[in-house]
């Protein structure tokens, strides 16, 4: 039970942070809410936190390394539509602030989920 509930609050964080990244870009007609803006990273740790909980020993590599991948696309599509806009490639987004947070975010928890089941004698 505490898996699905880990599961289930993972998909809402990342759900919460791939709605701020469309609503940037244009994809999206709404105006971010504060709870998209907590939900993403919050929901997304405390999800893998509970998850953790109920999941088995062997499991969990996989589960942090699914999660930190879907964090870092976000965070790489965050800024390469920042760096495309200002070039001039894309259509500048008038409001950057959640592509700023979108890839910080993803940035952090994505890599701090690819070192977390690393020990230090083993290999990334």
């Amino acid at each position: 039970m505490l898996l699905l509930a880990g599961l289930l609050l993972i998909v809402l964080g990342l759900i919460s942070g791939a709605a701020l990244l469309a609503a940037a870009i244009g994809w999206l007609t709404l105006a971010p809410s504060v709870t998209l803006w907590v939900m993403f990273p919050f929901a997304s740790a405390l999800g893998l936190l509970i998850a953790a909980l109920g999941a088995r020993t062997r499991s969990l590599p996989a589960l942090l390394r699914t999660t930190g991948s879907v964090m870092l696309l976000f965070a790489l599509a965050a800024v390469a539509v920042l760096v495309l806009g200002s070039a001039g490639v894309l259509r500048t987004p008038q409001e950057t602030a959640a592509l700023w947070y979108v890839f910080g975010v993803g940035l952090v928890v994505g890599i701090a989920n690819f070192l977390a089941p690393a020990s230090p004698s083993q290999p990334i």
